[in-house]
């Protein structure tokens, strides 16, 4: 595996130079209580703006408007208004979004091996001997 795609420097620097670590690049895109609820809704087909606020009832509307802006801005969903009354709008993933699959995929996998609905998770600190190294210490 690729050293620098673990960002093993301090977590002060690597969030000061943010750019250099292509995990928190990522993070920083996919950040957000629903976006992979948005995400994960949006992988069978395209959605009207409807559907993913029934599919999601306890996010609000004013939420949901920023995440769907965000995702767009941030080149992972297309929104295309159709010109009809009333109007209606569609949200669909870009390839760039379809590239994330197989990571969520194996991010709910992971979840359903090592964490339990009863233990909190704790955020593991890394090392640079270690990126991966388990410590009980919160971010």
């Amino acid at each position: 595996m690729d050293s620098r795609l673990l960002c093993s420097e301090t977590a002060e620097s690597a969030l000061a130079n943010q750019e250099n670590c292509p995990v928190l690049r990522a993070l920083s895109v996919l950040t957000g209580k629903w976006k992979l609820q948005i995400l994960w809704h949006l992988k069978d087909g395209s959605r009207r703006y409807g559907e993913l606020r029934r599919m999601i009832p306890e996010v609000s509307e004013k939420v949901l408007i920023q995440q769907l802006k965000q995702l767009e801005s941030d080149g992972l969903v297309t929104r295309q208004v159709q010109s009809s009354v009333p109007p209606r709008v569609d949200y669909a993933l870009t390839p760039s979004a379809f590239a994330l699959g197989p990571v969520l995929m194996s991010l709910g996998q992971w979840a359903e091996t090592h964490l339990t609905k009863s233990e909190s998770p704790t955020v593991p600190v890394a090392t640079k001997e270690n990126p991966f190294q388990k410590s009980e210490a919160l971010l």
